[in-house]
This record gives structure tokens, sequence and C-alpha cells, in this order.
């Protein structure tokens, strides 16, 4: 079952990179944001482990949303303004030391403070309007794909190995999403790249809701959870999925009025 999911994961990712190429670095970041790969992991621990493992895994998975929120704020906002190293750098050692402090809460604690950085982290996470991307290389394609695989095996190990705290921490790590703005940067620029982790910030609420989803139901309602974390999911992607690709109205400039019938502006 292990090796299917491995296998399936870089799949899944393919979209993200299709969406990436054809929509922009955001949408191509909001796509990463989607569970997909998250949830071929906690099918898999609930096939090996049991559903109820499955569920403490996914709870850990949503008390370290904050930690997501701190790695996608940090890395744009390092990537844009210090290069692909600092962001890297400030990114990774952000959601650890943000990870090594929600593991010390409470868990009803933790899942408070995740909507807080949820409603922060959307706002702080602004862009611009979404831009077509440049077509993207056939390995900058494999890169992000394999990266999906060891985001799912990682995971998949370190559940079993250190048990569901520890595996949904590292569940939770935004691999695919810092490989696909690794990648954009590498080959369009900062900031694509910087859009990218916007993009992700924006569509965490998704993963939340999968994760929180799964973590109440998975004990008492088996594999029947998955689909309801779906539709819980897919609802909250709706909603992400437009304000992410909406820009921002800005007023016209003072001095200027709109005409009713060209729709355009006009000196007053």
């Amino acid at each position: 079952m292990l090796l299917i999911a491995t296998a399936l994961a870089p799949l899944l990712m393919l979209l993200a990179t299709s969406v990436e190429r054809r929509l922009g670095p955001v949408a191509g970041g909001w796509t990463t944001g989607l569970p997909l790969g998250f949830a071929v992991t906690i099918a898999t621990i609930a096939l090996t482990a049991g559903p109820a493992t499955a569920g403490n895994v996914a709870a850990s998975a949503a008390c370290h949303v904050p930690a997501q929120v701190i790695f996608g704020l940090l890395f744009g906002a390092a990537l844009a303004r210090w290069g692909l190293l600092a962001g890297a750098a400030a990114s990774a050692l952000g959601y650890l030391a943000s990870s090594l402090v929600l593991d010390r809460l409470p868990q009803d604690a933790a899942l408070l403070l995740a909507l807080a950085a949820l409603a922060g982290g959307t706002r702080l996470a602004t862009s611009a309007r979404p831009r077509a991307s440049r077509s993207r290389r056939a390995s900058t394609t494999l890169l992000v794909c394999l990266s999906a695989a060891v985001a799912v095996l990682g995971s998949t190990l370190a559940s079993r190995a250190g048990g569901p705290v520890i595996g949904g921490a590292v569940a939770a790590f935004p691999t695919m999403s810092g490989t696909l703005a690794v990648a954009v940067t590498a080959q369009a620029g900062r900031r694509e790249g910087a859009d990218v982790l916007t993009g992700l910030v924006r569509n965490l609420p998704c993963f939340f809701a999968f994760a929180l989803t799964i973590a109440m139901c998975a004990r008492h309602l088996g594999l029947w959870s998955f689909p309801i974390a779906a539709i819980a999911a897919v609802a909250i992607a709706g909603l992400t999925w437009h304000y992410a690709n909406t820009p921002k109205r800005t007023s016209p400039p003072a001095g200027l009025r709109a005409d009713p019938l060209t729709n355009a502006h006009a000196d007053g």
C-alpha cells in the first residue's frame, strides 16, 4: 500500500504543475495547498495502522497549520527581498521553531491558534493580479512530482517511527509548495516564486478543513470520513480559489470620475 501511495502522489502533483503553467504561479501555489498528497498519506495510515491512528495524525497536522502559515509568509517575504537561499532557510527554521511551540500546547489551543493564523495569514499574503506563467521545463515538473512522493513516504514512515504527533508535523510540512517555489524562482524569478507561496497561504483553510474533519470523524466513521472531509475541503477550496484569484479593486485617482456610458474614467 505504501508503494502504491508513493507512486500515486506524483500523479496528483502533476495537476499542480499543469495549473501553474496555464494560470500562473499564484494558482499553482493554491493547488499545492490542496490536501491531495496529505489525503494519500492519511489513507495509507488508515489502511495500515487503523483509522484511529490516521485521525491522530490528521489532528496533529491540523494543529501545525500555524507553522504552515509561518512557512509560507517567511519564505515569500525573504525570497522576494533577499533571494532563494534566505527564503528557504527562514521558512524551514520558522516551521521548525513554531512546530516545537505548537507541540507543547494543548490541542484545543493549537486549533484555535490555527484559526487565528489562517485569518491573519490570508490577509498578509497579498498578491498582484494573477499572471500567466512561462512554460516550464520537463525537469521542473519531474522535480515537483518527485517531491510529492518524498512527502508521502517521509510522513508515513515518520508516523510509524515517531508517533502521530511527529507524523502530523512531517505530513503538514509544505514540501511540494516549497519545491514548486524553488523551481519557479529558478526559471522565472523571485516575484513569481513568492507568488507561489501566496497561493499556498491563501488555500491553507482547505487543508485545515480536510485535516480537522478527518481528526473528528475517523475514529467513529473509519474510511467513510474521507468523503466527508473531501466535501468540506472542496467547499472551502471554492471560496479560497475566488479569493486568491480575484485582484483587489482600486479606487480611481482623485479628479477622475467614471463615465456611465463608456464605463471608462474621464477628467472631472
